[in-house]
């Protein structure tokens, strides 16, 4: 037996996602508009991490899972090597802690330096943090 979320579970879980990658697309490629539209918002910073960071940080961490312990990698001479299931777990566990931890601290870089470039400092840094690996 299957049991299927309600139609508005369902849409507010789409209106979810489609936001965290326009939100992600905005900031690579028209940072000035989408800072304004962040600008006027009121998340805490909290709420950011979350909301935005932590779904972002879990695609990396799923990647690596797959790529490493599921499809393997190719060494050449040699064959595919696999990772096992549990060490892969815990590699993608780490990836994810570390990714968050990292985008707090350069969080909190950002933050003190702030007023030395004129910004203001608030906790909505990690907008900007987490689309850096994309090569924004």
């Amino acid at each position: 037996m299957e049991i299927l979320p309600n139609s508005a579970s369902a849409a507010r879980h789409g209106r979810f996602i489609m936001n965290i990658v326009e939100r992600a697309k905005n900031i690579c490629v028209s940072p000035t508009k989408e800072w304004e539209v962040i600008e006027g918002e009121s998340t805490p910073a909290a709420a950011v991490v979350g909301s935005y960071v932590a779904p972002l940080v879990a695609i990396g961490a799923v990647a690596g899972f797959i790529g490493g312990s599921i499809i393997g990698r190719t060494i050449p001479f040699i064959g595919t090597y696999r990772v096992g299931i549990v060490p892969g777990v815990i590699g993608a566990v780490f990836v994810f802690v570390m990714g968050i931890i990292g985008v707090a601290i350069l969080s909190l870089v950002i933050n003190a330096l702030a007023p030395n470039f004129g910004a203001q400092q608030d906790g909505r840094q990690a907008y900007f943090d987490v689309p850096l690996p994309l090569g924004c």
